[in-house]
């Protein structure tokens, strides 16, 4: 057997499972920066010449020779930006400049509209105008051979704007790491439209949400990831294993969602086994979602056996999943998680040492966030509904004491 398998293991011991998480770098690509929503810099990423290359207003109005200031000047013209100035400016002339226009030769400040009298072609500048007012010079923004974003940063949209002001055009990406998510039982179903949903469930199956849930947080959390397939499975040992190897044959990452407990129809850990992993982990000290499963594959490949329950799945997601790939690819910086501070409206006893999940209501009261726990175990999945955020603990709280929250929506009001 070539993996070894540890029953619920520590919160420490995750740590470490965490830390020998296979390092991989996908292929390497380039595409224009525009396109590059959400992909991840395979290199550091240089601007190679100063921003701006000329120098530029920094204001609409006049562009003078600070010399000639004050006094009567001579409008030679405008420059407006989107052009590149064909013409220089001499001694006792001006330009008319629009906030980002280049400056033409033989100017070293501009000059305000506001504070200009114009009339006909004259300019009458009655202050002194110090050399470089009003102008962004050569390299104020960004000198060449600045680093714009790290290797492993994943190209946030706010990003773009900033690549492409500094002439960058086109940027090496890896490839979108590919997930796959299987959902097992012979409860669920996946109807087309609410009739078969409705008979369905009153027939006692059970609408498939949780590999959905998971595709939300992939989508919003880790959109550097590419989700190409859900599909659903029977409890049939046979099946899941097929299903599980055609999966890991064009994924990088494998979630199986179901089948991760004790029961005598639960058979993720078996099929995982069999397709001899490098390592694996069956039990997790965490609440919920204890019997999740971890493997690590030939090939820098993941595997996650997930419960079916949509809550226990959160836990993995938040806790083990994402710090996980995020290792697996050398993430250095990816998008920021709705986390805010609020104050305990009531104590919470956990176990000591077992990473906790505890879904809670906020509100706004006082001015700041309260925080009310919520009951209810992993199965109760219709407290998602009265859920506005997640808590993680490994030790108990007490009323009044400040918790981070992962915020889900936006708070109501007390």
């Amino acid at each position: 057997m070539r993996y070894q398998s540890h029953k619920y293991i520590s919160l420490h011991d995750l740590a470490s499972v965490i830390e020998k998480t296979p390092r991989c770098e996908p292929p390497m690509n380039r595409v224009p920066t525009w396109s590059a929503l959400n992909r991840i810099a395979a290199h550091d990423i240089i601007t190679t010449m100063d921003v701006p290359h000329r120098a530029r207003a920094a204001y609409d109005g006049f562009a003078v020779h600070s010399m000639d200031t004050p006094g009567k000047l001579r409008l030679m013209g405008s420059v407006r930006v989107g052009e590149i100035p064909t013409f220089g400016v001499d001694r006792g002339e001006a330009v008319y400049v629009t906030t980002g226009a280049y400056l033409p030769d033989g100017v070293d400040a501009v000059v305000p509209e506001e504070e200009v009298e114009l009339i006909d072609d004259q300019v009458l500048v009655a202050n002194k105008v110090m050399s470089g007012a009003n102008i962004d010079p050569i390299g104020s923004y960004l000198a060449s051979g600045s680093k714009v974003i790290g290797k492993g940063d994943v190209i946030m949209g706010h990003v773009i704007p900033a690549l492409l002001e500094a002439g960058i055009m086109e940027v090496d990406v890896y490839e979108r790491p590919t997930i796959s998510i299987i959902s097992t039982g012979n409860e669920l179903v996946k109807p087309t439209n609410a009739s078969d949903a409705v008979q369905a469930f009153l027939a006692g199956k059970t609408v498939e949400s949780t590999g959905s849930l998971i595709s939300w947080f992939i989508e919003s959390y880790m959109p550097y990831l590419s989700i190409i397939e859900h599909r659903l499975v029977n409890d049939d040992p046979e099946s899941i294993r097929s299903i599980m190897l055609d999966a890991l044959r064009k994924s990088n990452i494998l979630i199986t969602t179901g089948g991760s407990g004790p029961s005598d129809i639960d058979y993720i850990e078996e099929a995982t086994s069999s397709l001899g992993p490098k390592w694996m982990i069956r039990g997790l000290k965490m609440r919920p979602g204890r019997p999740t499963t971890v493997a690590a594959m030939d090939g820098c490949k993941l595997i996650f056996g997930l419960s079916g329950h949509p809550i226990s799945a959160l836990n993995a997601l938040i806790n083990v999943i994402e710090p996980m790939v995020k290792i697996m690819l050398g993430i250095r910086r990816s998008p920021a998680k709705p986390i805010v501070k609020g104050r305990l409206t009531r104590g919470i006893a956990v176990e000591p040492g077992i990473i906790t999940q505890i879904r809670v209501k906020v509100t706004r009261g006082n001015g700041e966030l309260l925080v009310t726990p919520l009951g209810g175990g992993s199965s109760v999945t219709t407290s998602l509904a009265a859920t506005d955020g997640l808590i993680t603990l490994t030790s108990s709280l007490r009323e009044g004491d400040i918790v981070d929250v992962f915020m889900m929506r936006d708070p109501g009001d007390a």
